[in-house]
């Protein structure tokens, strides 16, 4: 049935409007009529009649001329053809768009039909791209837009949807790499209209819409631009790769509660590229994944769910302090590497169990930045602020959250932390202040009881698992906290770090603080290490060391490796001992109190002293450091102490700027000199104090110099380092003190010596200075001496009164350091003649044959280190030089041809009844003769001349002799044995023969000389009896292979020299006693002894070094006589018969007493050396006992000791006598 009807004629002159309200607002389906109007009769033409909403799907029909139908069917398609073009693909371009008029359309792709916009249509922009500017005035209703190419940009009015069969208006870019941006209001027709965005491509919305219903993104991405918020409603991405909402807001564009965010799936993107979005809107169905990035911040108060990633530069912010909070994420939040976190706090901390401003599912940080505002203004206090409440877990290390920029209270220390329950929720917070802290509790997981505030202390391990810190009540224990602030308090001990248990094999640590005496870190295995870590607001982790109530500094030590990106300062007024090599890549800043290093790598960088702190270098050995020293405060300052160990050095080779005090102790070197190429370049400023026995070099620029009595200053590098002397040195101030020395560089084959220019006066007038020379191997010009060198460099007004004695002098030239007339504030080192004369003056004169020997070898610079001994060492060098080893070597063979006299002598005496100790041969020389033992006759001892008797004796002695002249000291230890035979002959007399061997070693320690000889002899001896009177005699030869070696050290060489010859000694001797018994069992002879021995060795020259000396052949002819008394007594012990003996006597000494010898060096003048002589009258007294076993057998020993003023012998001997 029609809705209306008439029975006449329909009649609408005037044309009419038709209104269609449909039930509950709906579109009409697609296909359907609806009959509005019956008549009988006329009606008006049907385009007469219009809709009062215009509707592209909306038309009239009447088919049989009696009824009007409202046909509902497809929207029209219109194709932008704004040139009017009919050839394919010159559709599209730049052209205007009304609601009426015009010929902008055409109704195909080819252009067909060119005509008005039918309003209601579906727009298609093909082919080309371009900008469309929309008219204004009558609404251009759309029904859906169609982009197959892109961009295209959309400026003016409003364009106004209407739904076609009730659907959403779907505006679809197919063309993938399309943009559209709509610069107009997207209107509606009919309240709660809906669009879809739909195909690969993007549409931008730069306008506000004023549609109110839902936005979905089917495919490809929406935009919203600008400053306000372009939808009304909700929107919804659906679950498909590629679906995403994208923001590009030029300011804050807020998401309203209407417009909530959903999606179908994980898939869902909604992509925050720039600006600020305030998210308000309460948006959990959304599950897909939100991005910030490119430096835009997501912020506000709403819900937003699925996972929220947060990039770098990029920003996620807490608008309030408290609640509402804003949900980001409630899947999980990553907040990436460089990601910011920006939060608004209270000045003071919340209750416990406040919620967070921020809430999340998992969170997960990395190297964020942490931006706190504080409401009201001004700084946060003490306490611990929520910063995110996560509901599951937490991935990351809070400590790689920056702080730096946090407002607190005299940069109190504050870090983030995440407290995780035992099931895994938890609270990113900031702590600030004791609640930062870390306290150490040693070996106790859980808190003592009662609790220890500020933690037990004490020795324990540290890794990363074990629960043992505690806060500052000591109520509650946990885990370290990476990249916290250590407090090490109560009692000190050894803290094991063991870093292998960390996750990422290290402990990480912004501060430690040892509030304890005797804290030391130490590794629990070798690659154990901690990472430093900023402590907040500076580029350094601080290390403090404090002290006890009396103000009594405490003293920590760290064994353990230090690493990281950041530097180190050492606060509080205690010692902190650094062990070990360190690798942290920051400077070192000693703040307060003391930082000692043992370790010459435990300070990796530059390093800076305040005023009021010192830095202890105790590394032993030679070492250098390279880094920059500095003073840091307005007054500069502090001190610097070298402890390098005895004979320990320390080289600087940077340009320091430190201006503080340098003190420089005993054994101890500081060389200020830059890298090898730039040697001056090195530098060091303030006060520098050389104590006795320190020594400063080096060719830097230096501060005020004090070298205190027993001090050295080095000028320039000394022979040896291959630099030239250095010229350019500078200094501020110099003090030298009485006793004090300093050393001059000097390369005279460049003609250039060492020179230090100081800026102000010098004053150098009391005591004694001494001044070393140290020069290379060249000679200067002799003949152009005297020649002058400028070495100390003041302003006019210094002064150089003090004695001044330079060393260095050679026997070719003198060295003195003076003033010049003229030349005013300037010391000069004097090169002059050789003052020879003088030296000979004051030197044995063998050692002045030494020197004249020596300066014979003028010109030849093979011999330039032996030329060139100084003269301040010549009274040690001259007599190593003088070969006096050989020559008393000489003597000492004489006075040990004594032993075979006596051997042979205490043999016959004892064959014939005679005088004679069981031992009969003395086993040490002084190199004089010594008086044959006395026998003791008694029965059992005594037999007839008759028979073969065959014997053995062996000999050792130990001897000493002073030396005078250039000779010095011998000692001679020597051991043998000798082995002989004789018979009877002519009733009252024997004759025999001997041989023997024996090794000498002789010594001149001073002299560091050596010398062994292998002894070969063999001789004949005889003697007899008749009555009380007693003769005995003999000849012999004695072959002696010698070795020698000996050192020279000098300060221009060190020679090693060895020396080997032959030599032989000859004797002819006799002697005769007078024997009477005194008692039965007690006899005394007086007796007289004779002896000539001739000693030869043979020329040799010796092997080694520029000192080797030539021997010439040497011959020695000597005598002694001996006069004293012997005397026995017989005794019985156990069934055996004993004897004991005594001599005493007095042996003299003529001839050739003091050995003679001459050497040369290769190819100079000969001098003659005297050695250690023979004594001209010597004591001789011995003592003996002898057992008589059988009448064939008997043994005996015997002491003899010789003296004579320095000659000194202690000899023991021993004899075994068989007869047949």
């Amino acid at each position: 049935m029609p809705l209306f009807s008439t029975t006449g004629d329909f009649v609408a002159t005037l044309g009419g409007v038709i209104t269609v309200n449909t039930v509950g607002g709906t579109a009409l389906p697609i296909g359907t009529q609806y009959a509005l109007l019956s008549y009988v009769g006329n009606r008006p033409a049907l385009d007469l009649l219009t809709f009062a909403t215009p509707n592209a799907t909306y038309s009239l029909a009447d088919p049989n001329n009696n009824t009007i139908w409202l046909v509902v069917g497809n929207p029209p398609d219109e194709f932008w053809n704004p040139d009017q073009n009919e050839a394919p693909n010159l559709l599209g371009g730049d052209g205007s768009w009304t609601a009426t008029g015009g010929l902008a359309w055409s109704d195909d792709a080819n252009g067909t039909n060119h005509h008005a916009w039918v309003s209601g249509g579906v727009a298609h922009f093909i082919e080309r791209p371009g900008t469309v500017a929309v008219g204004t005035g009558t609404p251009i209703l759309v029904s859906g837009m169609e982009f197959d190419i892109g961009p295209y940009s959309f400026t003016g009015g409003a364009l106004t949807l209407t739904s076609a069969a009730g659907g959403p208006v779907k505006i679809d870019v197919t063309d993938a790499s399309a943009t559209v941006t709509m610069g107009v209001e997207l209107a509606e027709l009919a309240a709660g209209t809906q669009v879809e965005k739909d195909g690969p491509g993007t549409l931008e919305l730069t306008a506000v819409s004023s549609y109110t219903g839902q936005t979905s993104i089917s495919a490809g991405t929406l935009i919203l631009s600008g400053a306000t918020m372009p939808l009304q409603g909700a929107i919804d991405v659906a679950n498909v790769a590629g679906a995403a909402l994208a923001v590009n807001a030029t300011q804050t564009m807020t998401f309203g509660t209407s417009n909530v965010l959903t999606s179908g799936g994980s898939r869902a993107r909604f992509n925050i590229q720039a600006g600020t979005v305030a998210f308000n809107s309460q948006s959990p169905g959304f599950s897909g994944i939100t991005t910030v990035s490119n430096g835009a911040t997501l912020t506000g108060t709403g819900e937003l769910g699925g996972t929220v990633l947060v990039q770098q530069n990029a920003t996620l912010e807490a608008p309030l302090p408290t609640q509402p909070t804003l949900t980001a994420g409630t899947t999980s939040l990553f907040l990436q590497p460089g990601a910011n976190l920006a939060v608004t706090l209270n000045a003071t901390p919340p209750a416990p169990g406040t919620a967070a401003p921020i809430a999340t599912g998992i969170l997960s940080t990395g190297t964020n930045r942490l931006m706190v505002t504080v409401q009201g203004g001004g700084n946060l206090a003490d306490g611990t602020y929520p910063l995110i409440d996560y509901a599951t877990t937490y991935n990351g290390d809070p400590s790689m959250i920056d702080v730096s920029s946090v407002p607190v209270n005299n940069n109190t220390y504050h870090r983030a932390i995440a407290a995780s329950t035992a099931g895994g929720s938890g609270t990113l917070v900031l702590a600030v202040g004791p609640d930062a802290y870390s306290y150490w509790n040693g070996v106790h997981q859980q808190p003592t009881m009662p609790p220890t505030p500020n933690g037990a202390g004490g020795p324990g391990t540290w890794n990363a698992d074990m629960t043992n810190w505690t806060n500052p009540r000591g109520d509650a224990t946990g885990p370290w906290a990476q990249g916290g602030y250590a407090i090490f308090a109560t009692t000190g001990g050894a803290v094991d770090v063991d870093s292998r248990a960390a996750v990422t094999e290290f402990i990480k640590v912004a501060g430690m603080e040892f509030n304890a005496d005797g804290y030391s870190l130490r590794p629990q295995a070798g690659t154990d290490s901690l990472v430093l870590m900023a402590f907040p607001g500076t580029n350094a982790a601080s290390i403090t060391v404090g002290q006890d109530a009396m103000n009594n500094p405490y003293t920590a030590t760290i064994g353990v490796a230090l690493q990281g990106t950041v530097g180190l300062t050492k606060n509080g007024p205690g010692t902190l001992g650094l062990t070990t090599a360190n690798s942290y890549q920051g400077d070192t800043l000693v703040n307060e109190g003391t930082l000692e290093v043992t370790d010459a790598g435990a300070v990796p960088g530059d390093i800076s002293i305040s005023q009021t702190a010192t830095w202890n270098w105790a590394v032993t050995g030679n070492q250098s450091f390279d880094g920059v020293i500095s003073s840091i405060g307005a007054g500069g300052g502090g001190t610097f102490n070298v402890n390098a160990g005895i004979n320990g050095s320390l080289q600087l080779t940077a340009a320091n700027t430190f201006t503080g005090v340098t003190n420089v102790p005993q054994n101890v070197t500081l060389n200020v000199t830059g890298p090898a190429g730039s040697p001056g370049t090195a530098a060091l400023l303030g006060t520098i104090n050389v104590m006795r026995g320190g020594t400063l070099q080096g060719y830097g620029a230096l501060g005020d110099v004090h070298i205190h009595t027993g001090g050295k200053y080095v000028f320039g590098v000394p022979v040896g380092n291959n630099l030239p002397p250095a010229t350019t040195l500078t200094a501020q101030s110099l003090a030298m003190d009485d006793g004090s020395t300093f050393v001059v560089g000097a390369d005279f084959s460049t003609n250039s010596v060492g020179m230090l220019t100081v800026a102000n006066e010098v004053h150098l007038d009391t005591g004694t200075i001494y001044g070393q020379i140290s020069h290379t191997k060249a000679d200067p010009d002799l003949s152009a001496l005297p020649i002058y060198y400028p070495v100390i460099q003041a302003p006019q007004g210094s002064t150089y009164n003090a004695a001044f004695q330079a060393n260095g002098s050679t026997f070719e030239y003198s060295l003195k350091l003076v003033e010049r007339a003229g030349n005013p504030g300037i010391l000069y080192l004097e090169v002059g003649p050789a003052g020879v004369m003088e030296l000979c003056a004051a030197l044995p004169s063998e050692a002045c044959g030494v020197v004249s020997s020596i300066r014979s070898l003028a010109g030849q610079e093979k011999f330039w280190a032996l030329r060139n001994i100084r003269i301040d060492e010549a009274e040690e060098v001259l007599p190593q030089l003088s070969g006096d080893v050989y020559a008393s070597s000489d003597a000492a063979m004489v006075a040990g041809s004594r032993y075979l006299r006596n051997a042979t002598g205490e043999q016959v005496r004892g064959s014939l009844g005679g005088v004679s100790t069981g031992a009969g041969i003395s086993a040490v020389s002084n190199y004089a003769a010594e008086p044959s033992p006395v026998a003791t006759p008694f029965g059992a001892f005594e037999e007839d001349n008759g028979g073969i008797g065959v014997w053995a004796a062996g000999y050792g002695a130990w001897s000493s002799m002073d030396g005078s002249g250039v000779a010095a000291k011998m000692t001679d230890s020597v051991g043998g044995f000798f082995l002989g035979a004789d018979a009877a002959a002519f009733g009252s007399m024997r004759f025999g023969a001997v041989a023997g061997f024996g090794q000498s070693t002789y010594k001149v320690d001073a002299h560091n000389a050596k010398g062994t000889s292998d002894d070969y002899t063999f001789g004949l001896y005889g003697g007899g009896e008749w009555g009380g009177f007693g003769v005995d005699f003999g000849t012999a030869y004695t072959w002696h292979s010698v070795s020698t070696n000996r050192s020279v050290y000098a300060s221009t060489f060190t020679d090693h020299l060895s020396g080997s010859y032959d030599a032989g000694t000859f004797q002819v001797y006799g002697g005769l006693g007078y024997g009477f018994d005194v008692t039965d069992s007690f006899t005394l002879e007086p007796y007289a002894d004779a002896a000539y021995i001739n000693q030869h060795s043979d020329a040799f020259t010796e092997t080694g070094g520029i000192a080797a000396l030539s021997y010439q052949s040497q011959t020695m002819n000597t005598g002694f006589t001996t006069v004293g008394l012997r005397g026995a007594w017989e005794f019985d012990i156990g069934g055996y018969q004993n004897r004991l003996s005594a001599s005493a006597g007095w042996r003299h000494g003529f001839g050739d007493l003091d050995p003679q010898a001459a050497f040369t060096f290769a190819g100079s003048d000969p001098f003659g050396v005297t050695g250690t002589p023979l004594a001209e009258d010597q004591a001789v007294l011995s003592i003996g006992w002898d057992t008589q076993f059988s009448d064939t057998v008997s043994v005996g020993v015997n002491y003899t000791g010789q003296f004579a003023g320095g000659n000194r012998s202690q000899n023991v001997t021993a004899k075994l006598n068989i007869r047949f």
